[in-house]
């Protein structure tokens, strides 16, 4: 005889299958997708706001005074990874790794140069930064998919809103002047951003992320937060963002339009090709111009006499480089005292190089940029290869890495562990990995 349930349909014997145990946290019925997304996104709003909203601009530190860490941040990076951690102990599949070589490699080289650093302390403590950061971004982009970018695109709107409604009401939500600050940022909006450079990108990546939002939803209430997001970012006066903001909408465009179609694709390489190759066959033209306007010491606001400096000391250690975390913010150790010119000495007291390829090359060497470069290079690859049919995603993808690639001309934002712009991109290369990312809509 057969036992009784043999013959029932599945739903009839589901009733016979071990209920959940109250005291045991594992059964507990929870929707990951939805902790993650927000609990990233509380991760985001932390790196975009910091641990004082609406404080002033501070005045610059000495080179004794670099070098220090700042606890309460550090305590706050560790909370977010053990919360993650928490999620991804319950759901997430940690062979996941494997999808992402050029990432963790990256992250292994940057450990490893903490063997020749110059400041092998500082430098540990920021490699373990990296590592706690990166994995946290990791373990909830992969158990969000890619419902996190339609909460991406709701917590931009909040602090949209809070930003737009302390203007008239609180000091803080605009620069003001201080004894060493720059009186260039008095009156620039910032909001409830740590700094108006904060501010301002977080704008264009608002943007890029509301008309993917209404592309999946249709609802026109985006296009007024889009509006929204043009006018703070105009009062933030940032400028590379402004510049910035049509070549990326331009590229999002383009990848969103070429997405579906093969062909399209690879006119799109072509012509990416036919622009690189046109860029170096004319060098002789430009190379010139430019290298006149960095003989400035004032040209792109001092940044050239920071560039200056790092090329210079780049012959010495241009293989493997100075070590990760070891350029900049160092006290006393800042060994590029050594080749800034003596009117310009100043430069080391900056946070970072202005500049990311060139900090990722003195701070790595050729190895290591090389090792970025294929990180870089790793979504373009899999977009030319028609692995990917989102179309709305490799829009906001590729707007967001055109504007990525060109502001890390003038500032620092790749390797950089506490940054929003570094947090972003990740979130953006790691995605396309994700289980959700065309299985599953927005929700």
């Amino acid at each position: 005889m057969q036992p009784p349930t043999a013959n029932k349909p599945l739903s009839a014997r589901a009733s016979a299958q071990p209920q959940p145990d109250a005291w045991n946290w594992r059964t507990w019925v929870v929707d990951e997708q939805l902790l993650a997304s927000l609990w990233l996104c509380l991760f985001l709003a932390y790196t975009y706001i910091g641990i004082h909203p609406f404080a002033v601009s501070e005045p610059k530190k000495e080179l004794g005074e670099t070098g220090g860490a700042n606890a309460i941040r550090q305590v706050l990076f560790i909370l977010f990874w053990t919360g993650s951690v928490a999620m991804y102990w319950r759901k997430g599949d940690a062979t996941a790794v494997f999808r992402h070589p050029a990432l963790w490699v990256v992250l292994l080289y940057a450990t490893a140069s903490v063997g020749w650093s110059v400041v092998p302390s500082i430098a540990l403590r920021r490699v373990f930064l990296l590592w706690i950061t990166t994995t946290t971004l990791f373990m909830l982009t992969d158990l969000a998919g890619e419902r996190i970018i339609t909460w991406l695109a709701r917590t931009h709107v909040l602090l949209l809103m809070v930003s737009l409604m302390a203007i008239p009401i609180l000091k803080g939500a605009r620069h003001t002047y201080v004894e060493d600050g720059d009186p260039m940022l008095v009156g620039n909006w910032k909001g409830i951003f740590q700094h108006k450079n904060h501010a301002g990108p977080a704008q264009l990546m608002s943007i890029l992320l509301f008309i993917y939002a209404y592309i999946r939803s249709k609802s026109p209430l985006w296009w007024l937060a889009v509006a929204g997001s043009l006018l703070f970012m105009g009062f933030t006066r940032s400028k590379t963002t402004l510049l910035l903001l049509m070549p990326s909408l331009v590229a999002g465009s383009l990848f969103y339009l070429s997405s579906a179609s093969r062909l399209r694709r690879l006119m799109l390489g072509l012509s990416l090709t036919g622009l690189i190759l046109g860029l170096v066959g004319t060098q002789s033209l430009w190379i010139p111009k430019l290298l006149k306007i960095l003989e400035d010491p004032e040209a792109f606001t001092g940044r050239a006499m920071i560039w200056l400096t790092m090329v210079l000391a780049l012959p010495h250690y241009w293989l493997l480089g100075m070590g990760y975390g070891s350029v900049w913010q160092v006290g006393e150790s800042n060994i590029l005292v050594d080749f800034a010119p003596l009117y310009a000495d100043w430069v080391v007291t900056t946070a970072h190089g202005h500049n990311g390829y060139l900090d990722v090359f003195l701070s790595l060497g050729v190895v290591g940029f090389a090792l970025v470069a294929w990180l870089f290079l790793s979504p373009l690859i899999r977009y030319f290869k028609g692995t990917e049919n989102n179309a709305p995603f490799q829009g906001l993808l590729f707007g967001y890495l055109t504007f990525f690639a060109l502001g890390n001309l003038t500032e620092t934002r790749i390797l950089a562990s506490d940054s929003s712009y570094w947090s972003f991109f990740l979130i953006l290369i790691l995605l396309p990995h994700a289980p959700h990312i065309t299985r599953s809509e927005p929700q």
